[in-house]
């Protein structure tokens, strides 16, 4: 799953809310959902081309805060800076499940079985953490599957 943050340098407070963000420069790139709803908050949004830009410019203070999906905004932020990233995991701002889309035939239900199948093994034997890395959130291990 790929959740929308908002992140901050460090030893400053992460943003919890989006009344956090009024005043602030925030960078972002163009997958960022939501922009009407950012620019209400009164947020000046700095357009760039990429996550990686966004940290970059944040952590040069020519941005307040940067804007980024996770799991990539934290493996670019730990290669930049070297040090976790400032965020509040519990306020997203989007969020995107990642799903396999097919014609409903017995062909491709037995395919997905054999997928989750394997899905399975790897999680539990901890190859699907090593593949997506650190920073992935993974259903059945970090969180519970939705209901």
């Amino acid at each position: 799953m790929a959740t929308g943050h908002v992140f901050s340098r460090p030893g400053e407070e992460p943003v919890h809310r989006l009344a956090d963000l009024a005043g602030k420069t925030v960078a972002y790139w163009w997958r960022v959902p939501l922009v009407a709803q950012l620019k209400a908050t009164g947020v000046n949004l700095q357009y760039l081309l990429s996550e990686k830009e966004a940290i970059q410019m944040m952590m040069a203070g020519r941005v307040d805060l940067a804007w980024g999906w996770r799991p990539d905004s934290l493996a670019y932020h730990a290669e930049i800076t070297g040090k976790p990233a400032n965020f509040d995991p519990e306020f997203s701002i989007s969020q995107l499940a990642m799903q396999i889309i097919c014609k409903n035939t017995e062909e491709t239900r037995s395919l997905l079985a054999q997928v989750d199948k394997h899905l399975a093994a790897m999680r539990s034997d901890g190859r699907l953490r090593k593949l997506l890395g650190p920073h992935a959130v993974i259903y059945g291990v970090d969180i519970p599957f939705p209901k």
